[in-house]
This record gives C-alpha cells, structure tokens and sequence, in this order.
C-alpha cells in the first residue's frame, strides 16, 4: 500500500517543475525514489518474487488510475463550471506518464531487485548498503532517461531535457546515499522479526513469467 501511494503521488505532480538552487526537475524524483528503497527491502528480505509481484501490482493500480482519470475530467461539465482548461493542463496529461512510467518501471526496477537479488548470493548477503546504492544508482539512471524522454518530449527543449536528466539523477542518488542506511535498519528488523532471509539462488529473474 505504501508503494503504491508513493507511486500515485508521484503521478499526479509529475509535470510540476520545480527549481531547488540550480537543478530543474518535476515533482515526480522528490517522492518516486522511496519505492526503490522498499524494493531494496523487500528483496533483500522476502526475495525477487515477492519484489516482482509488487512491482505488477503498483504497475496496474497506476494505470488503472490515470485511465479513470482520464475518462472522468472529459465528461460533459455544465456550462457555469470553469475550471475545465486547468483540469485539461494539469491533469490530461498524466496518461502519458503513466505509460512512460510503466515502461521505466519495467526496464527499471525490475533489473533494480534483480542486481540486488544477484549481488546477495555473490556477497554471501553481506554489504546490504553497497548492494543497495548499486542496484539504484543503476535502475534509477534507467528510470530516469525513459522516463524524462517519453514524458517530456515535445513538451521542452532538448537542451533543458538533457539538464533535467542530470538533476533528476542527482536528487535520484541523492535520496539513494540518504535512504540506504534506513533501509539497512529496516531489512535488519525484518529478518530478525520474520526469521526470514530469501536467497533467490534457484529463481526465474523472467519479470513476465
């Protein structure tokens, strides 16, 4: 259910630009990286399966969501209501970045858990933190470029997609360095609390199987 939250919030303020000091980025990068910390979490602890399945679920919710939207802001309003034009320039446009989005995801977070899942039997489940800042720093690059292309093209210059790639990067890694010692207190409890510490040494990494 968290997932999922971060996931909505992060679609309904994705094409608010926001400038913090030099760096240009929508609000999507100040919210959507907290899921690659719970899918650190949850692989590390419940195994890639489990990772996957919630990785679907968000997936499907979201669209689910942005269809619903999406229908419901281009019925008929009656004639004294005047907000439709803000509706239609705020909102409209979320289909597309749930579909960008989906397709980050995909490419993304699922190659995200599988780095980690992979570099947990390398490691021998040591180094959580080092295993963590890897596989995010590499899903999250991905995300990031599919994300920024196919949400924003036609939409801004070039010039100021290639500057959005790299600041939405930066606060990406950022909020990695932030958020890795958390989630390394955090997949401690669990396994201690669920006596549980999935190796996934004979699992199909197939994200569609």
């Amino acid at each position: 259910m968290v997932n999922i939250t971060i996931s909505l919030a992060a679609d309904v303020v994705a094409y608010k630009l926001i400038t913090l000091g030099p760096a240009l980025l929508p609000g999507a990068p100040l919210i959507f990286p907290l899921t690659y910390i719970i899918g650190d979490i949850v692989a590390e602890v419940y195994g890639y399966i489990a990772a996957k399945k919630i990785i679907w679920i968000t997936l499907i919710c979201e669209l689910f969501f942005a269809l619903s939207i999406k229908l419901i802001i281009h019925l008929p309003s009656p004639h004294f209501w005047q907000y439709q034009l803000a509706y239609n320039a705020v909102i409209d446009p979320i289909l597309r970045f749930v579909l960008a989005g989906i397709l980050a995801v995909v490419s993304s977070s699922f190659i995200n858990i599988y780095i980690i899942s992979k570099w947990k039997i390398l490691m021998k489940g040591r180094h959580f933190w080092l295993r963590s800042l890897g596989s995010s720093a590499i899903g999250g690059f991905i995300l990031v470029l599919v994300t920024i292309l196919f949400g924003f093209t036609g939409h801004i210059h070039w010039s100021k997609l290639t500057y959005m790639v790299l600041s939405v990067y930066s606060v990406e890694v950022f909020y990695s360095l932030l958020g890795v010692w958390p989630a390394s207190i955090i997949t401690g409890f669990l396994k201690l609390e669920e006596q549980l510490d999935v190796y996934d040494t004979k699992t199909n990494f197939n994200p569609f199987k």
